[in-house]
């Protein structure tokens, strides 16, 4: 029986024998298998860590497991598919599969790594990102997706030179024969290199943030988006503009959402019949209004007769609110101009409109006077 058992062993099928054959399936078999249990042993220690992951070293374990474990589950099959290609007799001629099954098996195992390393970096950015919200202080999310695409790009190129360089390609004279190229390339693609520097000048900067009340390039809205390429900003009609990047760094970028303050000026017109010592009550009026407000600054305010009008005595009024968001600095200043109205009326006095008077001028003179028209 065991001589049939070798005869059955040796037994030739499609060029390799039916030993071979088996312990390839065998291979291939328990590359599947290992995947599986490979998967769920990191999948009970990702629940593990997650349960005591509270502070931000803590979520090292379960970033370090959860950028693993697609990469190891692929390792593992794969390392099973090479074993069974390995134990086959892999012709040597015309081509030698054998040579070219190790260069593919080291091209593999360098894009797992990379991939092991993309994936880590990005579970590190969401912790970072996670971080900084958890903060007081306002945080530069918008630097993140960019900073992550860029660490994503250069290790995608550092892991394509180590496969080219496994693969038996110089890399050094690839880069060499590459430079004249890459002057072209460089030229034709100015404008999207003025961009990205655009976007480093940007997060270097930082005039503005994502969610800012930014004015700049002739368009005044919210910052919704820093890309590479690009800032997306949402105008107060609700559409959207692209800006390219490189244009802000010589624009003039007014930031209204730093301001820690918001001014306005209002003119108070009294009538010309109103008395001098009625015109020095009304202003001490409107200063006590303004030094009482909890929504207005005490300092830095001006309130003196600024003019003789052509019918008014005005009053000129400029003053800073706290707010200086556009709803709250319009609502300060409709309570403080109804509080004005409130003083002015106390006193007895009235606010002045537009009148002129008409003289009619006959040839025998003048034969009316004080014949008013309001406008």
């Amino acid at each position: 029986m065991w001589d049939d058992l070798q005869r059955i062993w040796t037994v030739d099928l499609l060029g390799c024998s039916v030993g071979q054959f088996l312990g390839a399936l065998a291979a291939l078999a328990a590359g599947f298998f290992g995947r599986s249990i490979v998967l769920w042993l990191l999948g009970r220690l990702l629940k593990l860590a997650e349960r005591r992951s509270a502070t931000a070293l803590e979520k090292m374990d379960d970033v370090l497991i959860h950028a693993a474990t697609a990469p190891a589950g692929w390792g593992v099959l794969l390392l099973g598919l090479y074993s069974a290609f390995r134990i086959l007799p892999l012709p040597q001629e015309p081509i030698d599969l054998l040579g070219l099954l190790n260069l593919v098996g080291k091209g593999v195992s360098i894009l797992l790594l990379v991939w092991f390393v993309i994936r880590l970096s990005d579970r590190l950015f969401d912790v970072w990102a996670d971080h900084r919200a958890d903060q007081a202080g306002p945080a530069d999310r918008q630097a993140i997706p960019v900073i992550r695409t860029v660490v994503r790009v250069f290790l995608i190129l550092v892991g394509g030179a180590f496969i080219l360089q496994n693969l038996g390609y110089s890399v050094g004279s690839l880069l060499a024969g590459l430079g004249l190229g890459g002057v072209a390339v460089a030229l034709a693609a100015k404008d999207t290199l003025s961009n990205v520097f655009g976007a480093i000048v940007i997060f270097w900067d930082r005039p503005f943030r994502l969610g800012d009340w930014v004015a700049l390039g002739g368009v005044e809205g919210t910052v919704e988006e820093v890309n590479l390429r690009t800032t997306r900003i949402r105008t107060f009609d609700h559409s959207l503009v692209t800006v390219p990047n490189a244009s802000l760094t010589t624009a003039n970028v007014v930031n209204w959402s730093r301001m820690n303050r918001r001014k306005f000026e209002v003119t108070v017109g009294l009538t010309v019949q109103t008395s001098p010592e009625q015109v020095e009550q009304a202003v001490e009026g409107i200063r006590a209004l303004i030094e009482g407000a909890e929504d207005l600054h005490h300092d830095g305010h001006a309130v003196n007769l600024f003019r003789f009008g052509e019918s008014s005595l005005d009053i000129e009024v400029v003053v800073h609110t706290v707010a200086t968001d556009f709803v709250g600095h319009r609502k300060a200043k409709e309570r403080f101009l109804l509080a004005v109205m409130r003083t002015l009326r106390a006193m007895g006095l009235s606010l002045a409109f537009p009148t002129r008077t008409v003289h009619v001028e006959t040839g025998f003179g003048i034969r009316g006077s004080g014949f008013g028209e309001k406008k």
